[in-house]
């Protein structure tokens, strides 16, 4: 999964070889939390994802709560951390595949149709409280001592909220069609870092276009809400909207 994932290239296939604390930033204060800080590189990591496969594969389809199988999965795994970069991506991926496996038929009829990116984009900060709350930010040997509840009534609450955004893709989708190429070239730039923050030179070094034609292309998908414009003059910054 991880070479679909450009800054993960070079670590596709591994586990990690340095650490790789997971910390939330606040652009507005510049202020640095470490929300959870993962396994040693190494046989510890190695040893943790084994025993975590193991578990899955035994629980996933004999456990009544599909749910709560699939948010311990993805917790275990991101305090595992085990890939140089990319965890959080494939964490989500992760998830909805669990709800896949299951055998609830009603949890697998509806998974297709969920988007939880968009939530967690959404409420990133929440997201971050949730997974630190889980161990304190640790990982930790004695599994008895995760606590999964606030990141299972955390992914409850998006699937509830993800179930009416059909409609809104819908919608979107319908706008996509109409964009120009110009606007879809640009669109295009956030495709592999969906959830940074890009300069006006980020975009315009990926794209050849007349400056005026780039400008107004970034208009338009700021007017019809496909991105976000943050900051002002140099520190201008656009970002995709979930």
């Amino acid at each position: 999964m991880l070479r679909y994932y450009p800054q993960a290239a070079n670590f596709a296939g591994g586990y990690k070889k340095s650490p790789n604390r997971v910390t939330f930033i606040n652009h507005q204060t510049g202020e640095h939390r470490v929300v959870l800080d993962p396994s040693p590189p190494g046989i510890i990591t190695g040893i943790a994802m084994s025993e975590l496969v193991d578990w899955y594969n035994l629980n996933i389809r004999e456990n009544a709560w599909p749910l709560l199988v699939a948010t311990e999965f993805v917790f275990r795994f991101l305090a595992i951390h085990p890939f140089q970069d990319g965890n959080g991506r494939l964490g989500r991926v992760l998830f909805i595949l669990a709800l896949l496996q299951s055998d609830d038929k009603y949890i697998k009829e509806i998974t297709p149709y969920i988007t939880i990116d968009r939530h967690i984009e959404q409420n990133r900060s929440l997201y971050y409280i949730r997974l630190h709350q889980c161990s304190e930010g640790k990982f930790l040997d004695d599994l008895q001592k995760y606590n999964i509840e606030p990141l299972a009534w955390f992914f409850i609450k998006i699937l509830r909220s993800s179930l009416f955004d059909i409609e809104v893709y819908r919608n979107r989708y319908a706008l996509l069609q109409k964009l120009s190429e110009s606007a879809l070239a640009v669109l295009n730039c956030f495709k592999s870092s969906p959830e940074k923050r890009l300069k006006v030179s980020d975009i315009e070094k990926d794209i050849a276009r007349p400056r005026r034609t780039f400008q107004y292309a970034l208009q338009t998908l700021t007017k019809k809400e496909f991105i976000q414009k943050l900051g002002q003059k140099a520190g201008t910054r656009y970002q995709l909207i979930f």
